[in-house]
């Protein structure tokens, strides 16, 4: 019964609206808490129907969602891990890890890609995709990407002292910090800090990012641009990219999304469709990257078919700082 309630409040709410000769979309988000027993006080009934509401709105909005002892311990320990992210910097708690790009052809690492790690003092290693939501969801995800950005810069400017050449790291940015008025040029302060040039830092932009306002999105991306960053369009293809817009980012390389990688060269399906991006790419004058590359015969695959940057563990987990700083050593060693 309380679901036909749930149903007819959100159909009446979505009901097309006129105002001003304006036509006017409302959408509503429920949540339910059904008294199972009556020492429930009032308050508490509606702390339960407060956190369904708030799953209804996490989870897509216009729906309405039950509240159950499971949720109640899910979003508790979600609240816990959103108040502990806000101390996790100061404390140390946070690591940046990185993960080589290898050119095929010579074996070098030329470039890295930075991912952020968690190490919980309760929970122990927290996923990306658990906590990074978290912090979009707030604005935690603002000082999280700055910092990232600055230890990533002074990483690399460390290997530069120590006598390595130049590498290019790159780093993915929020949905907020690319929305941000002032993206580039706290960027170009960072590297002008670290003493870095802006070809040494790549900035990934996922698909998403860039549908929801094409021409804002071309401008910011125009911005970066002509401050000499690097830009790559990340996991292409699993978005909903239009060739027509493509053509209009200024992008240096595409990245082959690693559930397309993970096919080869058995899959017709994706053999095909990691041909396409390859050649689509090399038309659009941009270079072409693949992640997600675990074995020998998905490396001699893209190579024959003109992916010559390849990034996955079959070369290299993503690992930290001084253990990339190792096997970055024994490359070097090996192949000069």
């Amino acid at each position: 019964m309380s679901n036909q309630y749930a149903d007819k409040i959100l159909d009446t709410v979505a009901e097309k609206l006129t105002l001003d000769n304006n036509e006017i979309n409302i959408t509503a988000s429920i949540g339910i808490a059904i008294l199972e027993n009556e020492k429930t006080d009032t308050n508490e009934l509606f702390n339960q129907a407060d956190m369904a509401l708030r799953l209804a709105k996490e989870q897509g909005r216009n729906t309405y969602r039950f509240y159950s002892e499971e949720m109640n311990q899910t979003l508790l320990r979600r609240f816990q891990l959103e108040r502990d992210l806000h101390h996790a910097i100061e404390k140390g708690e946070l690591q940046v890890y990185y993960q080589p790009q290898i050119d095929i052809n010579s074996g070098d690492i030329v470039a890295a890609e930075a991912l952020l790690r968690w190490q919980h003092p309760e929970y122990g290693f927290v996923s990306p995709a658990l906590f990074i939501p978290i912090a979009e969801s707030s604005n935690l995800i603002l000082d999280i990407s700055t910092w990232v950005l600055r230890t990533v810069c002074q990483q690399n400017q460390s290997w530069l002292s120590a006598g390595f050449p130049e590498l290019c790291v790159a780093v993915n940015l929020s949905g907020k910090h690319f929305q941000q008025e002032n993206l580039a040029d706290e960027i170009r302060d960072i590297l002008q800090e670290t003493e870095l040039k802006p070809h040494q830092l790549e900035l990934e932009i996922t698909e998403g990012l860039l549908i929801d306002d094409v021409q804002k999105a071309i401008n910011i991306l125009q911005q970066l641009h002509n401050y000499g960053f690097l830009l790559a369009l990340d996991d292409f293809g699993t978005g909903f990219s239009s060739l027509s817009y493509l053509k209009r980012f200024s992008l240096d390389f595409l990245k082959i999304d690693q559930s397309f990688v993970r096919g080869i060269p058995h899959d017709n399906d994706d053999n095909a469709i990691t041909r396409s991006v390859i050649a689509l790419a090399h038309s659009l004058q941009m270079s072409v990257i693949a992640e997600g590359v675990e074995t020998i015969e998905q490396a001699n695959d893209l190579q024959d078919h003109g992916c010559y940057k390849l990034q996955g563990y079959y070369f290299s987990r993503p690992i930290p700082a001084q253990d990339f700083t190792r096997l970055w050593e024994e490359k070097l060693e090996k192949y000069n």
